[in-house]
């Protein structure tokens, strides 16, 4: 019988392992066995339960002054250093110091919560509403600068003309767009790029408007940036970049209708989330042999796990009100939430012959391929996924290897990693030009000349960003020519 009181793990799994498993950096078959293994282990329950005691209180202490303790402590709490040593006193000095460290923290923030008393609010309860940024704003010049133009496999371009705004980002990181097209979302670095500001920023006044300086805003942590948003048009949800414990982040919501920004009280909810709709969250509980997906109510704080997902091993896409996830066997399933019911589908193999897959309504579009560098592969739709005789049908090829980033109406986007571009050669990095699939015009297109872009879409809006110029271009695509 393992004895409770060891917190040295019977197969060695040390406290970074889990720290990756709550940031699902680990690859499906590790994440598997922990899962099964983390229920039976004394010495993981302890790690897991001490990652989450101090999470919950760094997300209680939300109202520090200026010059309060946190920042004084916050670089060596968040500092990762590592020295390398033998194996052997790596796992037995690694686990030690890790107790410690939670040991130490947990003292600290205890003479915190004494001296502020917890401020929490629960949801649907007011907390603090957006403000201006601290910092100095950027400046962006004018006209926007611009990349070094890239035509990729003599592909059509989308031309500039048809955008509906184009500007400079300055040090804004676009991590979402609202349904109107109005707001980008995401956050604005200082001009040190040492701490950040969560929030958004006008596209028609390009003014930037920050949420409140605390819990959300602080140093950056270039490992675990800030995430922002999902929207459905009234909630903002995120999460934070401030690393709690081993790690993992604080998630939370700005609400629009209020103008109250407030934290997601459950801190084993993971908020790589998966989807939102009509003010429910779709989120997975991590560090947790507990696979299905769990439905938060924002506006009511209640939790409740979705039925028809416990066999559900990772999930892919999400659009209302349907699932795209894998089972152990990594064969695709289609879950329609609203009615519990499920489709498996067999046309699509598994994850080692199709590069993961996205919804659009209940249409599934997915890349069939071999993998590697600049192999082609195919881009594949399924109508109506929950009709079990329905087959895919091959839109177009896809040069080089790459994945569906969004989809609707009009048109399917896409990232492709070019290994051959010209800055390849220079730098050794790869190029990442954003194409889509025209679904009314049946062709592929490039959406930007840029050689690194990337894209953010909801609804009919779309942005493409320059990540060289720090640029943006924003389409309505149901405008496009």
């Amino acid at each position: 019988m393992t004895d409770p009181t060891d917190t040295t793990c019977t197969l060695g799994i040390t406290p970074a392992t889990l720290a990756a498993l709550r940031d699902e950096a680990l690859s499906p078959a590790a994440t598997q066995h922990l899962r099964a293994h983390i229920p039976t282990c004394a010495a993981c329950q302890a790690h897991i339960d001490a990652f989450n005691r101090v999470g919950l209180a760094l997300r209680r202490q939300r109202d520090l002054e200026p010059g309060s303790v946190w920042p004084a402590i916050q670089p060596l709490v968040l500092r990762k250093e590592r020295i390398p040593m033998p194996t052997a006193r790596r796992n037995i000095i690694g686990g030690t110091l890790a107790a410690l460290s939670v040991l130490i923290l947990v003292v600290l923030f205890a003479a915190l919560l004494r001296n502020h008393g917890p401020t929490t609010p629960t949801p649907g309860t007011a907390g603090p509403t957006a403000t201006t940024s601290a910092f100095t704003p950027h400046p962006k010049p004018s006209p926007p600068a611009t990349s070094t133009p890239v035509t990729f496999n003599g592909l059509p371009v989308i031309p500039a003309s048809a955008a509906v705004a184009a500007f400079n980002l300055g040090t804004f990181q676009v991590g979402g767009i609202t349904p109107d097209g109005q707001r980008l979302l995401g956050y604005r670095l200082s001009s040190d790029k040492q701490n950040y500001d969560v929030g958004w920023l006008d596209v028609t006044t390009h003014a930037f408007t920050a949420f409140d300086e605390s819990p959300v805003n602080g140093t950056y942590k270039g490992n675990t940036p800030p995430a922002c948003c999902l929207t459905d048009g009234r909630y903002y949800v995120g999460s934070n970049g401030i690393t709690e414990g081993a790690s993992g982040t604080a998630p939370f919501y700005y609400d629009t209708q209020t103008g109250k920004l407030h934290l997601v009280t459950d801190p084993s909810l993971t908020f790589f989330s998966y989807g939102i709709h009509d003010g429910v969250v779709y989120a997975r509980k991590s560090l947790s042999a507990d696979t299905r997906l769990f439905a938060v109510n924002l506006a009511t704080g209640t939790e409740t796990a979705v039925p028809g997902t416990s066999g559900a091993f990772n999930f892919y896409s999400f659009s209302w009100p349907y699932l795209l996830y894998t089972d152990s066997n990594q064969v695709y399933h289609v879950h329609d939430i609203q009615n519990n019911t499920d489709a498996t589908e067999t046309p699509l193999g598994n994850t080692n012959t199709t590069f993961g897959g996205l919804l659009s309504g209940d249409t599934l579009y997915t890349l069939l391929g071999t993998g590697g560098n600049n192999n082609t592969s195919s881009l594949l739709e399924i109508p109506h996924v929950m009709t079990p005789t329905n087959v895919p049908s091959p839109l177009t090829s896809i040069p080089g290897e790459g994945d569906i980033k969004a989809a609707n109406d009009r048109l399917v986007v896409l990232s492709i990693t070019d290994f051959a571009c010209p800055t390849a050669g220079g730098s050794g990095n790869p190029c990442h030009y954003s194409l889509a699939y025209d679904l009314l015009k049946h062709q592929l297109e490039q959406l930007a000349t840029a050689p690194q872009t990337t894209t953010v879409m909801n609804g009919t809006f779309l942005a493409v960003i320059d990540q060289t110029a720090e640029t943006v271009t924003v389409f309505n695509t149901a405008t496009l020519p």
